[in-house]
């Protein structure tokens, strides 16, 4: 279980890593993990205190794949899914292996690689930013699609649920 640092203030969601596999292979799986809302309004951030343990992430050595969340506590949407039909954006890596994060500062520095369209603080929610909402709101009109795949190339495609809009994971301007 993951506890926050000594100066941390004990109110702040915290990053949890646990292991284990996906289809035979190894993985990490990233919660975004806070005090209830029950104990929040108490004041109760001791070791008796209630947490919400929400999915962030997993990472495989072959994908990172994020599930975004609404973080804000005092919204009616808190720890809900960010977007209304898009559950899931996974990032495929075509080279090399993704390293499997075995803490939470490996995982943080994961995300500190991702392109620079992407959250990369998980304490701010997984996912798009804001900027980018255009292309989240498009590929939403599209029927049945929950998941977007954003591989290297420069195409686009659909496929059953997921749609995958390949990307130049080496300009810094887009996601």
């Amino acid at each position: 279980m993951a506890t926050p640092p000594p100066t941390a203030n004990p109110f702040d969601p915290v990053l949890e890593i646990e292991h284990g596999t996906i289809d035979g292979k190894a993985c990490a799986h990233a919660y975004y993990v806070a005090i209830s809302e029950k104990s929040y309004k108490a004041g109760d951030s001791g070791p008796g205190a209630t947490r919400d343990k929400v999915p962030l992430a997993t990472v495989t050595e072959d994908a990172l794949r994020m599930f975004p969340i609404h973080i804000r506590r005092d919204a009616h949407d808190y720890r809900t899914p960010k977007y209304d039909q898009l559950k899931t954006i996974t990032i495929p890596l075509d080279d090399d292996e993704w390293p499997i994060p075995d803490s939470p500062e490996a995982f943080e520095k994961l995300l500190s690689t991702l392109p620079a369209g992407f959250s990369k603080q998980f304490q701010y929610g997984l996912g798009l930013k804001w900027e980018y909402r255009y292309l989240v709101n498009a590929i939403e009109r599209v029927p049945g699609i929950d998941e977007l795949a954003l591989p290297r190339g420069d195409q686009v495609t659909i496929s059953a649920r997921v749609y995958s809009l390949e990307i130049r994971r080496s300009d810094k301007s887009s996601p």
